[in-house]
């Protein structure tokens, strides 16, 4: 009889546990969509949920904290709901998680879920919902930093770095334009790349000359991907530098 109580009180404690779940309105949300995130205990003892906080924690986690507070009695469920959008086009992970501003070390989530953001028409979108206006960092390298104008489906990006010799150099993408890569499937600002150069003489004269070609692309809330071709391809997360 012992075990068999034994039992099923295991079997409750894994029913509750799993029956924490997670739901995202819309369904598939685009980056013009106010995104709800929704919370639903459906376990026997159906413990009130109260939305403590949300985190973004970079580059693309979402962590939505939660606390019980007393019991709902004897309905089929309870849950809580939170905005956590509008969002850039990408894909973010949303965890669930007992919130931790009591708790050392914090606990990780109790359940995550994979939220696609993408933009609407797929090829036949016209503008980007956003402004990603601003000043980016390329870390983990230093000394390099990217400036991004946009003005609707034209952008102009600066990136400063250094050559092949140390010396530093810009690379500028003076008008990047808005498409779809239908090769890629996504979309993105393309152009090509020209490096500027200061001489040495007096006064200095500014060279620019064509040197490859460069595409950048929202990934996050709080970052967008470069990629350059110039003698190879290479990618850099850029994160927005917070003032």
């Amino acid at each position: 009889m012992r075990f068999a109580l034994f039992v099923l009180l295991a079997a409750v404690g894994m029913t509750a546990k799993a029956a924490l779940t997670l739901s995202f309105e819309p369904a598939n949300p685009t980056p013009a969509d106010r995104i709800v995130v929704t919370v639903r205990d459906s376990s026997p003892t159906c413990p009130t949920l109260r939305p403590r906080g949300t985190r973004f924690i970079s580059p693309n986690e979402i962590r939505f904290e939660y606390s019980h507070v007393g019991d709902c009695g004897f309905a089929p469920f309870s849950e809580a709901k939170a905005s956590i959008g509008p969002l850039p086009a990408g894909l973010y992970t949303v965890g669930v998680a007992v919130d931790s501003s009591t708790i050392t070390p914090p606990p990780g989530p109790e359940v995550t879920k994979q939220l696609a953001v993408s933009f609407a028409g797929g090829p036949n979108g016209t503008e980007p919902y956003e402004n990603y206006a601003g000043h980016y960092l390329t870390g983990p390298s230093t000394g390099e930093g990217v400036f991004i104008e946009q003005f609707g489906v034209k952008s102009f990006l600066t990136f400063a770095t250094y050559d092949s010799a140390g010396r530093p150099t810009w690379l500028v993408m003076p008008d990047a334009r808005w498409g779809y890569n239908t090769a890629r499937g996504r979309y993105e600002f393309a152009g090509s790349i020209y490096r500027a150069m200061r001489s040495e003489g007096s006064p200095p004269a500014i060279s620019v000359n064509p040197v490859g070609t460069g595409a950048w692309y929202p990934t996050g809330f709080d970052t967008v991907a470069l990629e350059t071709t110039l003698d190879v391809t290479a990618t850099r997360t850029l994160r927005r530098f917070r003032f």
